[in-house]
């Protein structure tokens, strides 16, 4: 039997894909994290924004999702702002040009 929720079991392979132009990847692959970054990317795209967004990555092992912008972003521009406001609709925890911000409540594993 395979243990699904141990800390560096990987529940999605590969941990590694692109969604809306976005690469998204997950340390672990962990299932609800990587649910998480395709909210997020699914968000972008719906809103025109995806193109703006480079890479997410999810350090499974630190619960803390980056994201890699294209550089024309630039904290606190309206590109940014709008993107942030997307990471607070579906990623637990973030970093978001140096600060860690919170979402909603992370997904609980059993």
């Amino acid at each position: 039997m395979t243990e699904w929720f141990g800390e560096k079991t990987a529940q999605v392979e590969p941990a590694t894909f692109s969604a809306f132009g976005i690469a998204i990847t997950s340390r672990y692959g962990k299932a609800h994290e990587m649910a998480e970054m395709l909210t997020f990317a699914r968000l972008a795209a719906v809103k025109d924004f995806a193109h703006y967004v480079k890479e997410i990555y999810y350090d499974s092992k630190a619960t803390l999702c980056t994201f890699e912008l294209q550089s024309s972003v630039k904290d606190c521009d309206p590109v940014a702002r709008q993107l942030h406001l997307l990471a607070k609709e579906s990623i637990s925890q973030f970093q978001w040009f140096d600060v860690v911000d919170h979402g909603p409540e992370p997904y609980e594993e059993d």
